[in-house]
């Protein structure tokens, strides 16, 4: 398992501020920035959260395109270009981690009565927390 290069559309409208982020590999996700220094950000973001929903649902990740072939599906009339970002394939990692014993009873619990396993749990809370915190604005508030 390694990296995985995948091209983005990244366009905005003439005098718009807030860029689109699309992935043409994966139609499913989108994503924007609000401004030019966050695209980068936002569109690692959406293709990490592509790579969970891709893991999650046992779909193993697209080939990826090569930036030449996408970028003759930039919108006419837009400025924009094409991004190149690097996705890891996920892979099981055994971790060793330290928790309260009462807190992971607590999730124990919750774990079974859900028919899912602690990992399983753990790995979905996880990246609820992700996709929560990638909503949040990027900079000074």
């Amino acid at each position: 398992m390694g990296l995985r290069f995948y091209p983005a559309l990244i366009y905005r409208e003439r005098a718009r501020e807030n860029w689109s982020i699309l992935f043409p590999d994966f139609p499913e996700i989108a994503s924007a920035a609000d401004a030019t220094q966050d695209v980068d950000q936002q569109a690692m973001d959406a293709l990490a959260t592509a790579a969970d929903v891709y893991a999650e649902a046992q779909r193993p990740l697209p080939e990826p395109s090569h930036a030449t072939e996408v970028f003759d599906q930039l919108p006419a009339g837009v400025e924009g270009f094409i991004g190149v970002y690097a996705v890891q394939e996920p892979e099981p990692l055994r971790v060793n981690i330290s928790i309260d014993r009462s807190l992971l009873a607590r999730l124990d619990f919750v774990a079974q009565r859900r028919g899912q396993s602690r990992s399983a749990l753990l790995a979905e809370a996880a990246r609820a927390l992700l996709e929560a915190e990638s909503r949040k604005p990027i900079g000074p508030s």
